[in-house]
């Protein structure tokens, strides 16, 4: 994963440990952040970075030059994260079920805002959250969640990531196996996407002109 800071770039860089941090637009390193087991996102509030981990059971909390400064104990595998002046949310993740963790005004004690999720889709100002067929919105500003009545799906169970345009209040759904994909927008009968030899690993929509882009793995190469 990335993380934009300006004019610098913090590249957590998968099942190595580290994190590269670059000058931007060039991709020059500055520097590089050694010391982790298994990172996988950062976010930056007050000059502090907050790390999560593939292992290590919880949130490392540094400053920029890479010096520890503190941590956030999990006890769990832990993915994306956002930190705002309410509080940090942290994604964890066990047998493909996701929580959303809130540590109100940094305090050491996590509050569970979401249990049992098919999946969430982080935004700068909301994390969205599909369960039991419906999409909850975490305002980040405060930690208050909501459910609008008009982003409710009947997934039958088969949803397992979402994807959201906040421009067009859209939601996509996407249904997956190891080798296949399927994309839908309930809204649209006329967006369908079926691939059957390829996994969506990641995507993202474009929006500006509403287009959709992907990271496709077929036997597990991207």
């Amino acid at each position: 994963s990335i993380f934009l800071d300006q004019d610098t770039g913090y590249i957590v860089v998968n099942n190595s440990g580290k994190i590269e941090v670059v000058q931007l637009p060039s991709f020059k390193r500055i520097r590089t952040i050694t010391g982790l087991t298994s990172p996988r996102y950062l976010t930056i509030f007050n000059h502090l970075l907050y790390v999560t981990d593939l292992y290590s059971n919880q949130v490392t909390v540094m400053d920029k030059m890479g010096t520890v400064q503190g941590s956030y104990a999990t006890g769990i595998w832990t993915e994306r994260i956002v930190a705002t002046a309410a509080g940090l949310f942290v994604e964890t993740v066990h047998d493909s079920i996701g929580e959303l963790l809130f540590y109100p005004h940094f305090q050491a004690q996590a509050d569970t805002l979401i249990a049992n999720a098919q999946d969430f889709d982080f935004h700068p100002d909301n994390v969205y959250t599909f369960k039991n067929g419906l999409v909850s919105v975490v305002d980040l500003s405060t930690g208050i969640i909501s459910t609008p009545n008009n982003l409710a799906y009947n997934s039958n169970g088969q949803v397992k990531s979402i994807l959201v345009n906040e421009t067009n209040n859209q939601v996509f759904y996407k249904q997956s196996d190891i080798y296949q994909s399927t994309l839908f927008d309930p809204s649209d009968a006329q967006l369908f996407y079926d691939i059957t030899t390829e996994r969506i690993y990641n995507w993202s929509v474009n929006p500006l002109d509403n287009s959709l882009f992907f990271i496709n793995v077929k036997d597990y190469t991207q």
